[in-house]
């Protein structure tokens, strides 16, 4: 008797009408901000969009582009002036009428006030004693000092990263043993030579020493998780992508001002040691990790990860702009740099974003903080002349679209869509790695590109150029001979 009705109630539950998705606005977020005259929307809807935008009593017709990402679409609204917008989206999805509203603002016109908003926010939840000595907050703080000159808050801003190093040399740092813990002394080398207070120095000295003591592996590297510590016990000698930010920008910026060539030579080495074994000869994108004993990546089913292949990108750009055109290796390192700005840029979402799991978009989920450190690479090798110029308009994008996807709160505004710390994985791995807001070196990242982008303009862009850019192939501006320094593997 029961399972009879159990039947009849499911064979009825199969008989009612299921109706369509209704329009789902994803970006802008509502109530929040939009830099620039040009709004990105990005939407949900079942079937092609036949959506135009009402704005200020207008209808505006939108063309939309599919992304990989199941049922999204993005399409450009330009704004006709600064301020408070309510924008109607009307029309259908599929042959399903739907309509749906957003508000938001666009009187801001600067990536530096946008970044104070985001810093307001995470001032609020993290007080500078809060934080660990270790990548995590490094990496916010890092940018934090190059962004405070820039700044109506540059005092505020010193202040705290002078409170966070007072902090940790009154309790003692830590022992240094692993890359992790070395790029908080980035911060502490800048408030000595930028801001003329070298108070941290120690801390700079302590990173450096073990970085130049460190034992070598068999590539002429450090392991990512160093010697004689818990981690390294269990793990594998491996190399990391991560590393090029985590020790060795500071190792070439501490050997430059000391006048270290023993250091600067080996700090300009790794990101070629890197690519000889990180990298993918079919796909040129970095994996997260090298098993140095099997020769393989690590695990051996390792994808390629959307913010490791950022860190390779940043870290190889501020490398550039650190040694300069005279130094013997920076035409060598410019192409290196060129080949992973094209290798991940086949992925590019029309979003502006890239899928956590690079080369596969739609497999997992867009990710801000990778994002927004491709984003810095390609505004910063645009400036120095290495990519087409287009290339910093598509930092730009992606700026702008992380921009809109924040969260309006008291105070300040939260950075969405921070995949959560990341170990090697498998592809399937990435894609459950859980996503949060206000993750410092999320933040981080995306000061990184505000601070690059704070002289840009953001008004006056045609939306269909903008669009037709994601398809732009690259042009390698430097070519050099073939070079045994870096072969495939």
């Amino acid at each position: 008797m029961y399972k009879n009705l159990w039947a009849l109630g499911f064979s009825c539950l199969l008989t009612l009408p299921f109706s369509a998705r209704a329009l789902e606005i994803i970006s802008p977020t509502d109530d929040g901000v939009v830099i620039g005259d040009t709004a990105r929307f990005i939407i949900l809807c079942d079937g092609s969009p036949r959506i135009s935008a009402i704005i200020e009593g207008n209808s505006h017709p939108v063309l939309w582009t599919k992304e990989s990402f199941g049922g999204r679409w993005v399409g450009d609204v330009f704004l006709p002036s600064k301020g408070d917008h309510t924008v109607l989206l009307e029309g259908q999805c599929g042959n399903t009428q739907v309509s749906a509203e957003v508000h938001f603002d666009n009187s801001i016109e600067s990536s530096i006030e946008i970044a104070d908003l985001v810093i307001s926010r995470f001032f609020s939840k993290n007080k500078p004693d809060s934080l660990d000595w270790n990548w995590g907050p490094a990496i916010f703080l890092y940018p934090l000092l190059k962004i405070a000159p820039k700044s109506v808050h540059a005092a505020q801003y010193i202040s705290y990263v002078i409170k966070y190093h007072q902090h940790h040399l009154s309790k003692g740092l830590p022992k240094i043993q692993w890359a992790d813990a070395c790029p908080s002394a980035l911060s502490a080398f800048d408030l000595a030579i930028a801001h003329h207070d070298g108070f941290a120095w120690s801390s700079v000295e302590k990173v450096i020493s073990w970085i130049k003591t460190a034992k070598r592996n068999k590539v002429g590297s450090i392991d990512h998780l160093g010697y004689n510590n818990i981690k390294s016990f269990w793990f594998p000698s491996s190399i990391w992508v991560d590393s090029l930010m985590m020790w060795d920008v500071l190792a070439v910026k501490y050997a430059l001002y000391a006048k270290d060539e023993n250091l600067l030579r080996f700090g300009v080495d790794q990101p070629f040691v890197f690519a000889d074994n990180l990298r993918n000869p079919q796909t040129g994108l970095f994996f997260h990790a090298w098993n140095l004993d099997k020769d393989l990546p690590y695990p051996e089913n390792n994808a390629h990860w959307l913010r490791g292949n950022g860190w390779a990108l940043v870290s190889m750009a501020e490398i550039l702009l650190l040694i300069g055109e005279e130094h013997e290796r920076y035409q060598e390192l410019s192409n290196l740099f060129v080949d992973l700005a094209e290798a991940i840029f086949p992925y590019r979402q029309p979003s502006g974003y890239w899928d956590t799991v690079v080369d596969d978009p739609g497999y997992a989920y867009e990710e801000s903080s990778g994002s927004a450190l491709v984003a810095t690479g390609y505004a910063i090798g645009a400036r120095l002349g290495l990519l087409p110029p287009e290339y910093r308009q598509l930092a730009r994008d992606t700026f702008q679209a992380i921009t809109a996807r924040m969260k309006r709160r008291s105070p300040g505004f939260t950075m969405e869509e921070i995949s959560m710390g990341t170990n090697p994985e498998s592809k399937l791995g990435y894609k459950l790695i859980p996503k949060d807001r206000n993750i410092s070196y999320g933040v981080g990242a995306f000061l990184l590109l505000a601070n690059e982008l704070s002289e840009d303009s953001f008004d006056s862009i045609e939306s269909i150029k903008r669009f037709q850019l994601h398809s732009i192939p690259f042009q390698k501006y430097v070519a050099l001979p073939e070079s045994s320094c870096c072969s495939d593997k």
